[in-house]
Parts: C-alpha cells; structure tokens; sequence
C-alpha cells in the first residue's frame, strides 16, 4: 500500500519559484578566525594573563558584531548600514 502526504501529492498545477535574493556576504573582519596569543615562556603570568584577556575582549566583541550583522540579515537588511 503507498501513501502520500496531502501536501506533496501533484496537483496539477505548475508553480514557478523565484529565485531568492542572494544572502550578502559578511564583512572580512568578522569571518576571520580569532588570534590565540599563547602563552609566552619567561614572561610574568600576569602580563600573559592580560594578553590573553585583551584577545578574548576583543574576540568577544567582534563575534557580537557578527552576530548583529546576521540579524540585520534575517530582518531584511544588508547588515551593512551602520
């Protein structure tokens, strides 16, 4: 016995789909991997902590700039407007 769901049965109808809008492209900045500092030998920890806490602060931020960007993307806009 074969079924189909209601909804992929033909109907005899020809439906002609648009193609969509093509996404636009995030800004190379925040597609870019963030740098790991490391660990440096011989240097004091607490210079290496800040090093690294500097690098996370600005990954951080450049992650919520992506994160804007795809949302503007889902609203409807460019992403690119400021």
């Amino acid at each position: 016995m074969m079924t189909t769901l209601g909804g992929c049965a033909t109907s005899g109808e020809h439906v002609i789909v648009a193609p969509a809008k093509p996404l636009p492209e995030a800004p190379a900045e925040l597609i870019q991997p963030c740098p790991d500092p490391g660990v440096r030998a011989g240097k004091p920890a607490l210079s290496e902590l800040a090093r690294n806490r500097v690098a996370l602060a600005e990954c951080r931020d450049r992650h919520g700039r992506l994160v804007s960007f795809i949302q503007d993307v889902k609203r409807g806009r460019d992403g690119n407007d400021g």
